[in-house]
């Protein structure tokens, strides 16, 4: 089985993760002056506003936002670069699959209209949204060696877990505020009734479907699936302790989960999770030497740069 490219679905929330629809109402004037040049590739002043923008509306202020959108315009000027220059190009999939991608951002703001509309408060064109969704796919091209079928299975066989729990939680959820003692007590019986019960060979399944106080449970139903640092701490080292298909238990922040571990079947969200992880890494650490083999400089404009003040991306 293939190992399948980041989905339309992905290319969608990383778009709205890297611009992120804040309605601005202050949308400045396109500048067309480049900031940041590579080979016949540049950003022009007013797309590194709209990086900054994205990273403010974040939460960032606006000096380290603004070294966070060099960073990122450096990139997809250098990655658009290296694609032209080691002269490579796309299939008609790619293709279809670049559309179906773009075509859900713009279903994202509810159609063209909306979409339109966000263009405009963002100060950006059609244009660039078109250079940001396919960066990926010319990053693909470039590292293909690094994101092959082998490694990302590699890594996922050595790396990720998979897991389904009963959990009795020992917090109001919406609240996040503690029971008290006495329900905390009541919690851990029938945390312990259960493990008992599931080691016994009761169906595990129905257990989770009665008891589990975890809504993820039933929008999970194969199980989670997770690597290191995605799940408390807790869940993740009983999870690695069990054996395959036993059962045991741990206390969390949460409360008390029944864990059963479970065999690793392919799973595609894991695959692109994995895809990205590799492709990033292939990108942070090999695009300096990829650029000077091929004879690509970057080149900033820090007057440019400098010039960019914090009330034009509000």
């Amino acid at each position: 089985m293939k190992i399948t490219k980041i989905t339309a679905g992905i290319l969608s929330a990383a778009m709205a993760l890297a611009l992120c629809a804040c309605g601005a109402d202050n949308a400045q004037q396109s500048d067309s002056e480049a900031v940041i040049t590579v080979g016949n590739a540049s950003i022009t002043k007013s797309d590194m506003e709209a990086y900054i923008k994205s990273y403010t509306m974040g939460g960032l202020d606006f000096e380290t936002a603004k070294q966070y959108a060099a960073k990122d315009a450096e990139q997809l000027v250098s990655t658009e670069a290296l694609f032209d220059a080691m002269g490579l190009s796309y299939t008609d999939e790619d293709k279809a699959e670049q559309k179906s991608g773009k075509e859900a951002v713009v279903n994202n703001f509810s159609g063209e209209e909306g979409y339109g509309e966000y263009l405009e408060s963002m100060g950006i064109t059609d244009e660039f949204v078109d250079r940001m969704l396919n960066e990926n796919y010319a990053q693909e091209k470039i590292f293909a060696d690094d994101i092959s079928d082998e490694k990302i299975r590699a890594d996922f066989e050595e790396n990720y877990l998979r897991a389904k729990h009963i959990l009795l939680a020992t917090m109001d959820t919406s609240t996040q505020e503690k029971y008290d003692d006495a329900k905390i007590a009541e919690q851990k019986a029938l945390a312990d009734e259960l493990l008992a019960r599931a080691q016994g060979g009761e169906d595990f399944d129905a257990l989770v479907e009665e008891y589990s106080e975890d809504p993820g449970s039933k929008s999970n139903p194969d199980g989670y699936y997770f690597t290191a640092g995605e799940m408390v701490t807790e869940f993740e080292d009983t999870t690695r302790a069990l054996n395959m298909d036993e059962i045991g238990m741990c206390e969390s922040t949460y409360g008390y989960h029944i864990i059963k571990r479970l065999p690793l079947e392919d799973n595609e969200e894991a695959f692109a999770n994995i895809r990205q992880k590799l492709l990033q890494t292939a990108a942070a650490d090999k695009m300096p030497e990829l650029l000077k083999e091929n004879g690509l400089k970057v080149e900033t404009n820090q007057k440019a740069l400098d010039s960019i003040t914090e009330d034009e991306t509000k």
